[in-house]
């Protein structure tokens, strides 16, 4: 199931300004930009678009998974995960973690969340 994608893609695309006014920093963004030889907003949408993707994937997965295995077990599984998912999401949005300021005092300028 993608939901540890998910969880990771939204890690990178909300820390994504910050991290990468740090030297050395690898994060989705940033090696989508190497891997398409594209500018960090470019990447960033292409990013945005992946988190889109998997998300749209685990919903089909889950929705197939209690379909064919409809137990407590199995829901109990799947609410996890969405709980998981959602849970980051929430804490991501609600923490300061994601405006700290990079060493160099600000993000990259031409990378705006």
């Amino acid at each position: 199931m993608p939901a540890a994608r998910i969880v990771g893609y939204t890690n990178d695309i909300l820390s994504g300004p910050r991290e990468l006014a740090w030297p050395g920093a690898l994060n989705l963004i940033n090696c989508i930009a190497q891997e398409r030889h594209c500018p960090l907003p470019q990447a960033l949408e292409a990013a945005v678009d992946l988190h889109k993707a998997e998300t749209a994937a685990f919903l089909h997965q889950a929705d197939q998974v209690v379909r064919h295995h409809d137990d407590v077990r199995t829901r109990t599984y799947i609410d996890g995960l969405r709980t998981w998912i959602r849970g980051n999401l929430d804490w991501s949005l609600a923490t300061d973690r994601y405006t700290v300021e990079a060493p160099t005092g600000r993000a990259p300028r031409n990378l705006r969340i």
